[in-house]
């Protein structure tokens, strides 16, 4: 049985929203294991992402945990698996200061605080991509 996890927090209509798309092998877990980690990473990855892309001093960059968007659900058998079994691929809006320690502190953080939340022996990448951005609805 698939089951797939849309996990979406309030957001301002601002175009601020960071978005993670995370895919993870359900063939390595057993139920129990895979609801927990899905959990672990529900109730912290908003979080997480916020506190490493926020800047603080530049207006329109700032983030709390609302306004990340985070959708979690298994590789199947439309997707191309990666040779990881976890997944994370946030895209963000662009600013200059988010970009200049992307590599080298904001997205180890995340990973590094994700890899405390999944299973002993799982391997997996984090993926930030900085881009302008629009936002409309409708």
């Amino acid at each position: 049985m698939q089951h797939t996890y849309f996990i979406q927090t309030t957001h301002t209509k601002e175009k601020k929203m960071p978005i993670a798309w995370v895919k993870y092998d359900k063939g390595k877990l057993n139920c129990h294991v895979i609801y927990k980690m899905v959990y672990d990473l529900e109730a912290n990855l908003p979080r997480l992402i916020a506190e490493a892309l926020n800047v603080p001093s530049v207006l329109g960059a700032q983030l709390t945990e609302n306004d990340v968007e985070a959708r979690i659900e298994p590789f199947d058998a439309l997707n191309t698996k990666a040779h990881k079994d976890l997944e994370i691929v946030i895209f963000a809006n662009y600013f200059a200061e988010r970009e200049r320690n992307l590599d080298t502190e904001r997205a180890p953080y995340i990973a590094k605080e994700v890899k405390k939340l999944i299973p002993y022996g799982m391997s997996g990448f984090v993926y930030v991509r900085l881009a302008p951005s629009g936002f409309a609805e409708f």
